[in-house]
Parts: C-alpha cells; structure tokens; sequence
C-alpha cells in the first residue's frame, strides 16, 4: 500500500492500489498528517484512484485518514471490496481527521463495524461526503445508495457498465 507521514505536495492519482495487508492501520492507504513535533500538515492528494482487495487486522481496510487535515482533494475514487478486522472497511477516519471526500464510489466493504465510512466520533472526527455512492447511504449533498453497477466486480473490473446511476449522477 501507500502510507504517508507529514506529508506535503503529495498526489497519488491514476493508480491501482489492491491486494495490500497492514497489520494495524490503512491497509490500500495510510495518511497520518502530524510530524514529530506535533504539526499537523495539509494531507495528500488523491485523485482517480481504484482502491480495492486491501486488508487491515485493524481499521481502514481500503483508507485510514489519522490526523489529517481537511484533504485538498479526495474525489473520483473507488473504494470497493476491501475488509478490516475491527471498523471501516472502506475509510477509517482517524483521531482529530477531517477527510472529504467528492465523487467517489465506497461499496462492497466489509468490518464488524462501519463497514464504508467509519468515523465513529471520538476525537472531532468528521466526514465530508459529497455527489458520491455509499453502500448503506451517508448524509451528504447528491450522495446515493444504489448499486454503482460495475462491468464485472468478481474479475476486477469496477467500470461502470451502461446505466449505472453513477454515470452522470451530479
């Protein structure tokens, strides 16, 4: 997977991410926004991505956001079949982090709890969610719950096939 600490200037855009295992946390990706010296930093880009088969013996399956500041940009992503052992089997949404998230697909993940987005309100954890697919819903501006009607999800292939409600939906 893609694990970042501190980072600045990063984007990670246009890529496969799939069939990663993390022991603990962000099993597709892990973003920790605070430096040593306890600076929180702006998180990284990340753009059309397919996130997908990741695994995490604890949260965030697919994404742990821990941390991190408001993300410049999360959108256009597909977060799909991916499975933590403990919450979020999509997005985990970590310890003071704020993630929006624009445009994406979070749908088929699996954990014992908040299987797509998890931000169980700890420490002023907070989700954007915004024109996006949530499997179960998720309160939002132009979110949906419906099946996104990928080609052939059982042999990796999450195109949307003709007249998925995804196509267009904004």
């Amino acid at each position: 997977g893609i694990a970042f600490w501190a980072s600045r200037d990063s984007i990670v855009s246009n890529n496969d991410i799939c069939e990663n295992l993390s022991y603990e946390s962000g099993g597709g990706i892990y973003c920790d926004g605070i430096d040593q010296e306890q600076f929180l930093y702006d998180s990284p880009i990340v753009i059309n991505n397919v996130i997908t088969q990741n695994h995490s013996n604890g949260h965030g399956g697919g994404v742990t956001w821990f941390e991190a500041k408001d993300s410049p940009l999360f959108a256009n992503n597909t977060i799909t079949q991916n499975d933590a052992g403990q919450r979020g089997g999509g997005i985990k949404i970590q310890y003071h982090a704020t993630l929006s998230i624009q445009n994406c697909i979070v749908w088929g993940n699996r954990s014992p709890e908040g299987p797509q987005v998890d931000t169980r309100v700890q420490f002023n954890e907070v989700a954007i969610v915004r024109y996006s697919d949530v499997e179960g819903g998720f309160p939002g501006t132009g979110n949906l719950h419906a099946d996104p009607g990928f080609v052939t999800a059982a042999s990796g292939n999450y195109r949307l096939a003709f007249g998925s409600p995804c196509i267009d939906a904004a």
